[in-house]
Order: structure tokens, then C-alpha cells, then sequence
């Protein structure tokens, strides 16, 4: 593998590991706004499916 493919190769992982950073974060703050009481059931439905597909991908 070329140093070129290496580092294309560790970009794709870095950007992968960012989306999942990410979707973990948004999926917090949804969940700390369910347990604040700010929210109505579509929030919670969209948080517990949100769960599911992080524990299911």
C-alpha cells in the first residue's frame, strides 16, 4: 500500500469515526431532553429509534 492509499485509506476512517461521533452527540442531547421533560412524544419515539439503529446499524 502506497503512502498515498494509507492516507486516503486512515481519511475514510477518520470521517467515518467523525459521523459516528456525531450521530452519537445528537442522539444525547435528544435523550438529555427527554429525561429534562422538554420534549413531546415524537422526540421520544425519535430518540428510542435513533437508539436502535446505533445499537443495530
Amino acid at each position: 500500500m502506497s503512502e498515498l492509499e494509507r492516507l486516503r485509506y486512515e481519511t475514510r476512517m477518520l470521517k467515518a469515526q467523525l459521523t459516528q461521533q456525531q450521530m452519537e452527540i445528537d442522539f444525547l442531547k435528544k435523550l438529555e431532553a427527554v429525561i429534562l421533560g422538554r420534549t413531546r412524544h415524537t422526540c421520544v419515539y425519535s430518540a428510542i429509534q435513533e437508539l436502535s439503529n446505533l445499537l443495530n446499524p
